[in-house]
Parts: structure tokens; C-alpha cells; sequence
């Protein structure tokens, strides 16, 4: 009925006064009413005229010609008042209804039919004048409202399908978020370890301010690079120190966190070596490594189950164990022979951290056997 309400005035030009009154979806009676360039909008509260309204909502007609006294919005009384013959003339007024819609619309016409074009004579409306007038209107609208109703079922797919996105949108920025708070968390904890590791290692306390905390879930960098980062950080800060202390206090202008470059990485023998036997080895610690930081990146436990998922391809926890065990003698002389490298695997995942126990408990045994 709103969409009617916008076309009226293209329609019936020399109609100045008009309204719309149709059933809300919750059983109201609303309307809209224009009258000389000026428009209102509300609820229909009165008795009286929400009687008269209905009265023509469930006629069966689909056309009224109505005398200003009987107009729903002023007659005294519901269903019309009582004209003589000189009066009839005077039905200017037009209520129009609708089929399978709960609204109508009312035209007030001036009374003289020159208006319209139809006679250049200054005459009130005749009976004819009136039939040809609402049969003229009623297919009029009829067919906008058969139109805008034909553009809603092609459309309505369309804006589905629009909500459908958008709440596939809403759920992807959830997830999104989730995997954002999740990453600051685990580099925050993987920041924590290293730092522990470190104030153990310099036998002072190391504490990060909340900004430097922010600095650091802003990172993109890999683990290692966040490891070697926080190590410069630390040793910049107690070597510019202008006096011994046990504690060290990090701030944002503290951190210079930043990504290695493979020229800048660490020296040949330090290196993945190229060739050799400890080749495969060396791999397959590395692959660990990256598949347990992607885990600690999204907040999933360090196990092998998860670490064998981000894996390329993925594996099953047997095959973990099983390459673990293959080289196990070999992950024993890498592990010793670079103390720094693959930290998260060494000290969190429980299958490396067992195989290096059983090495350490092997050897042990062998030295107290040589010595025997």
C-alpha cells in the first residue's frame, strides 16, 4: 500500500488530497494521507473511523463514490448517511479496494469533471463520468500492484540469497576473530615460555608491559623469529642498563621484533644440512616444528593427533610415532647438536620429549656399563 501511496500523484494529477489505509502485520489499521504537498502517517485509533474503514474492507465492491459527509475519516456514522437527489451529484470522492489485500486507497476529487480532461465544461461528475473514471483507476493500480508484486518474487531470491551472505559473513568474521584471539593468546603463552627460559638463563625476572604484550599478537613472523627477536630485545635492554638489577621490565619500545631473512639466518653448520645422513632427519623435525607452531597459532593442544593434521600431506599419530622411532638415534644427535632449534616440539610435545627421555635413560646405561 505504501508502494500505491508513491504512484497516486503520477496517476491522479489533480487530485490534491488523498489517503491510503491498509491492516498492518500485527492487526493495525494504518494510514498515510497527503493533502496539498504535505504528508502524515500513523495508526488508525479512532473508533469511528477505523468502523468506517473496516466497513469498506470487507465490502465485496471494489469501487465507492462517496459524498464528503460520508468520507471515513470525518462521517458521524459508520456505512454512509442518507443523500437526496440533489446531493447525489456530489459524490467527488473515490474509494478504491483491493483484492487479497486488507487496504484502500481514497481520492477526494474536485467536484467539476473539466479537471480531468474529459469536457472543458465546468460541470459536476455524472453517473458516466464516475463508472469510466474508477474503471480507469481500478485497472490502473491493479496493475501496479500486479507489477511490484511480480518484482518481489524476483527479487525475493535475491535478497535471501543477499542475508544469506551476509550471515555467512557474520560467521567467517566470528571464526576470524576467534582465530585472531586465539593466535595473540598462544604467542603470548609461547612468549611467556621463552621469556621464563631466558630469566632462568640470565638469573633475573623478565616482565613484558601491556603494550609490549600488543606489540607482540600483532607479530606475523614465525616462532623462531619471535624467539631470536625477544632474545635481542632482552640483550639490547640489559646491556644498555646503567646498572645491575634482578629485574627487567620490557616495553613496546623495548621489542624489535622482526622477520630473519633467509641470507641472515644462521651459519652453515648451524643450518638443515644439505647432505648427509641426518638430511631426512633434520626434515622431519623441521615439518613437527612448523606443523605444532600452526597448532599453537590457532589454539589447539600440541599433540599428535593435531600436529600430524598440519602436516603436508596430513599423517596419523602412528606414523608420528613411528618416524619418530625410525630416527630416533638420529633426533638424539640433532637435539644435542643444536640445543636452540625446534624448541616448541622439544619442550611440548609429549612424543619428543618421552624419545629424548629413553635416549638420555640408553646412554646412561651404556656409560655405567663401560664403566662397569
Amino acid at each position: 500500500m505504501e508502494h500505491v501511496f508513491s504512484r497516486i500523484p503520477g496517476i491522479t494529477r489533480q487530485c490534491r488530497s488523498f489517503v491510503c489505509a491498509w491492516e498492518n502485520q500485527k492487526g493495525k489499521l494504518e494510514f498515510k494521507s497527503h493533502f496539498n504537498g504535505n504528508s502524515d502517517r500513523g495508526l488508525i485509533t479512532d473508533t469511528r473511523t477505523r468502523d468506517n474503514i473496516s466497513g469498506y474492507l470487507n465490502s465485496s465492491l471494489r469501487s465507492h463514490w462517496i459524498h464528503p459527509d460520508e468520507d471515513p475519516f470525518d462521517a458521524a456514522t459508520p456505512g454512509g448517511v442518507q443523500l437526496d437527489i440533489g446531493r447525489e451529484e456530489d459524490r467527488n470522492i473515490l474509494i478504491l479496494t483491493f483484492s487479497g489485500i486488507k487496504g484502500l486507497i481514497i481520492l477526494r476529487f474536485d467536484k467539476f469533471i473539466n479537471q480531468f480532461g474529459i469536457t472543458g465544461k465546468n460541470r459536476p461528475l455524472n453517473n458516466e463520468d464516475r463508472t469510466i473514471l474508477s474503471a480507469i483507476l481500478t485497472q490502473s493500480f491493479d496493475t501496479i500492484i500486479d507489477i511490484h508484486q511480480g518484482d518481489r518474487e524476483v527479487f525475493s531470491p535475491l535478497s535471501n540469497m543477499k542475508s544469506h551472505l551476509q550471515s555467512e559473513i557474520q560467521v567467517l568474521q566470528r571464526d576470524l576473530e576467534m582465530k585472531d584471539r586465539n593466535l595473540s593468546r598462544g604467542l603470548e603463552e609461547y612468549t611467556d615460555h621463552i621469556l621464563s627460559k631466558l630469566a632462568e638463563a640470565n638469573g633475573i625476572e623478565i616482565k613484558l608491559s601491556k603494550r609490549a604484550y600488543e606489540k607482540i599478537a600483532e607479530f606475523d613472523g614465525k616462532f623462531t623469529e619471535l624467539e631470536a627477536s625477544l632474545e635481542e630485545s632482552l640483550s639490547i635492554a640489559m646491556n644498555s642498563s646503567l646498572e645491575l638489577a634482578n629485574e627487567i621490565i620490557l616495553d613496546e619500545s623495548d621489542l624489535f621484533l622482526r622477520k630473519i631473512s633467509p641470507a641472515a639466518t644462521s651459519s652453515p653448520q648451524e643450518d638443515s644440512p644439505s647432505v648427509g645422513r641426518l638430511t631426512r632427519t633434520h626434515q622431519l623435525l623441521d615439518k613437527y616444528e612448523e606443523s605444532a607452531m600452526q597448532a599453537r597459532r590457532n589454539g589447539e593442544p600440541i599433540i599428535g593427533r593435531v600436529v600430524g593434521a598440519y602436516c603436508e600431506p596430513p599423517i596419523s599419530n602412528a606414523a608420528i610415532t613411528d618416524s619418530l622411532n625410525n630416527h630416533s638415534d638420529r633426533i638424539w644427535e640433532l637435539m644435542m647438536k643444536y640445543p636452540s632449534k625446534w624448541p616448541l616440539i622439544r619442550s611440548e610435545f609429549r612424543s619428543v620429549i618421552n624419545l629424548i627421555s629413553r635416549q638420555k635413560q640408553k646412554r646412561q646405561a651404556e656409560l655405567e656399563e663401560k664403566v662397569s
